[in-house]
């Protein structure tokens, strides 16, 4: 378990209350740690001049940031703080909004900031041998043999990389890998 995993264990039980420690919670604390990492990365990769389709998102994350802010204040509430981060995130997806996913991004950070958390590589850790770059070129060459109607090769390769730990997610923005956790 590396040191933001087990950062985020802590900081997901009240201070206040006393510390049931499991291996299982633990586990849940790195792939929780996992998920808002593979959506910076995913998000990090949209050009910064991008803006959010709803002129109301940025208003929006501002309500979550005081929200996250009221969270701390009441009694170092780190549990719900960590809840309003994952809400960014869950509505930045239900958007499915390339400007929204890069101006959630931006708070995520922010809002980790105080907590130790987040400040990473947006490109997951758990990448190993595989690099963003040899990713994005594989999900290329899919694209092109589904504009080609190859989708016997096309399945081949999703079902190949699902093998090692990679999701293609298929959108009208086109498709964009996140590792499963």
């Amino acid at each position: 378990f590396g040191t933001e995993a087990v950062r985020y264990f802590y900081l997901s039980r009240h201070w206040r209350k006393p510390l049931d420690f499991s291996f299982e919670a633990l586990e849940e604390a790195k792939s929780a740690v996992a998920r808002v990492y593979n959506f910076l990365a995913e998000a990090e990769r949209i050009p910064a001049e991008v803006n959010p389709a709803d002129p109301e998102f940025p208003q929006f994350l501002a309500k979550e940031k005081e929200r996250f802010h009221a969270e701390l204040q009441d009694d170092f509430n780190t549990p719900g703080g960590l809840a309003v981060i994952q809400e960014i995130i869950g509505e930045a997806y239900r958007r499915n909004d390339p400007g929204a996913m890069r101006q959630a991004a931006q708070v995520v950070r922010e809002l980790g900031r105080p907590l130790g958390l987040f400040q990473g590589e947006g490109a997951p850790a758990e990448l190993g041998k595989l690099s963003e770059e040899l990713l994005d070129l594989i999900v290329e060459l899919r694209t092109i043999l589904r504009k080609e109607k190859n989708f016997a090769l096309a399945d081949m390769i999703r079902e190949k990389l699902g093998k090692l730990g990679v999701e293609l997610r298929d959108g009208p923005e086109g498709t964009r890998w996140v590792l499963r956790t």
